[in-house]
């Protein structure tokens, strides 16, 4: 089952889309496509230029743990709005951000959140002071957030195949 159908069924049971969802899949993936930022140092780039040459792995045939959030179409910029998902193999050797997946068995866990009490922090750092942090554009993110793995490139072999990361 490829992630548009899961997140097509996670939408289905959910019974608002209006209530944030914590999400978790335990289960077997055909593949599973990661992301993981690079350290940053300040002044940090915008995530859009990150994201732009992150290494990018590809699991194949692994067992492992998907969890994440299904965030509320009007949190965006608080937080991701859709659904945001993070992987970890069983193994517990490997994993990060997730781009995509394809679910060959697995359990499906949703917990609503009604009662959500947010709280922010925020920095009185005079970076932050003086950064400028008005508006966010929607599309840049979901594309920093949801960019699909490069099409057109051969199957990987079994195991993690990465690509812009030097050799472990």
């Amino acid at each position: 089952m490829a992630r548009p159908e899961v997140e097509a069924v996670v939408d289905r049971l959910a019974p608002s889309g209006n209530l944030f969802y914590a999400l978790r899949i335990d289960g077997r993936f055909t593949s599973v496509v990661t992301r993981t930022v690079p350290i940053q140092t300040p002044p940090n780039p915008p995530l859009t230029e990150v994201t732009a040459t992150e290494p990018i792995t590809t699991f194949t045939e692994v067992a492992g743990t998907l969890v994440g959030f299904r965030t509320p179409d009007y949190a965006q910029g608080i937080g991701i709005a859709g659904h945001h998902l993070h992987f970890l193999t069983s193994a517990r050797d490997g994993g990060g951000h997730v781009l995509d997946f394809t679910l060959s068995e697995g359990t499906l866990r949703i917990g609503a959140e009604a009662d959500l009490h947010l709280h922010l922090c925020l920095p009185q750092t005079r970076e932050f002071l003086a950064a400028d942090l008005a508006g966010h554009d929607s599309a840049e993110i979901d594309r920093a957030e949801n960019a699909p793995p490069e099409r057109g490139q051969p199957p990987p072999a079994a195991g993690a195949v990465v690509r812009g990361a030097p050799e472990r």
